[in-house]
């Protein structure tokens, strides 16, 4: 009879969990046992249990019986009484890479400047007009502090796009690269050129991260829990990534004889095959704003001038 009536609290308790958001308390009371359901915690007390009963539900679990059998875990609240306390599914460890990130890209100069050399000055950029995307698809995470600190790996492609700003043509014929002589480009009025590479990258993070709500017991005090998965996550991580370059692409769009073109030449345009460099990311919840710089340069040594890209940006995490 006893196991029946607990096994009767659970269904209710299913049913309460499964059919809504809890914002208010309820109290269900059946014979000599109680069940107290509100949005943080279900408490189940008994003057007299003589059974073990478990319902799990979910991420969350329901354990009746005695609190000296192993199965209570850091709980929320605890006194002298048979109390059986609801704990959530314990938050693991969860980096924050996969996802969309959208970037402005850019590269300095050996001297760490934003200016070119007048040599150069032929890969200056249309900044805003020169966008990364990111599609970071892959994640992997290994624990070490708790669930607060972690490594995070992966995989990931990258596109960077190079707009120049003088419209000018490369010529992907040309080692050292440079343009394409005026000659070259007789009654082609070229209104955008841009230089596109995609790379597929790894990182390796270290990442550190902690829920910003404190939790909880039933009187409103504050207690001990990062185990909380609902509310909002902070989060910061610095690392590394590397990358091999699987795609070069240049687009130029030009006007002839009142008539638009669009050209896309497919070339390695002496860029560097593999890129390596530092990250930096830092966000709340899905949201978070990313850094990379390249400690590799954009063109292989003595093919292009001397570039350090970046990028940095907004994400939107899975």
């Amino acid at each position: 009879m006893k196991t029946l009536m607990l096994f009767l609290i659970g269904t209710i308790i299913s049913a309460n969990i499964f059919a809504q958001e809890l914002d208010t308390t309820t109290v269900y009371k059946v014979d000599d046992i109680q069940v107290t359901i509100d949005d943080e915690s279900i408490e189940i007390k008994s003057s007299d249990l003589d059974t073990n009963f478990i319902v799990r539900i979910g991420g969350k679990e329901v354990v009746i019986g005695d609190r000296t059998d192993g199965w209570h875990e850091n709980p929320r609240h605890m006194d002298e009484s048979d109390t059986t306390i609801i704990k959530k599914k314990e938050r693991k460890f969860n980096g924050h890479w996969a996802g969309i990130e959208l970037g402005i890209n850019n590269y300095v100069t050996s001297s760490q400047s934003l200016t070119l050399s007048p040599a150069d000055a032929f890969m200056e950029l249309r900044a805003t007009k020169s966008l990364g995307v990111n599609l970071n698809f892959m994640e992997f995470n290994i624990p070490i502090v708790k669930n607060n600190f972690g490594i995070t790996t992966g995989m990931g492609l990258q596109i960077n796009n190079y707009r120049l700003n003088n419209n000018v043509v490369l010529d992907h014929n040309a080692s050292p690269i440079n343009v394409i002589s005026d000659s070259l480009l007789i009654n082609k009025d070229v209104s955008k050129y841009k230089l596109t590479a995609t790379y597929l990258t790894i990182p390796l993070l270290f990442e550190f991260q902690t829920p910003l709500r404190k939790a909880t017991n039933n009187s409103g005090e504050e207690i001990e829990d990062d185990d909380d998965e609902d509310g909002a996550m902070f989060y910061a991580a610095i690392g590394g990534f590397g990358g091999i370059r699987i795609g070069t692409h240049s687009k130029q769009v030009y006007e002839t004889n009142n008539s638009e073109y669009k050209d896309k030449i497919r070339n390695d345009f002496n860029l560097s095959l593999f890129e390596y460099g530092v990250t930096a990311r830092v966000g709340i919840s899905a949201l978070k704003l990313f850094a990379n710089y390249n400690l590799s340069t954009l063109f292989e040594e003595n093919k292009g001038p001397e570039l350090y890209p970046f990028t940095a940006g907004l994400c939107f995490t899975f």
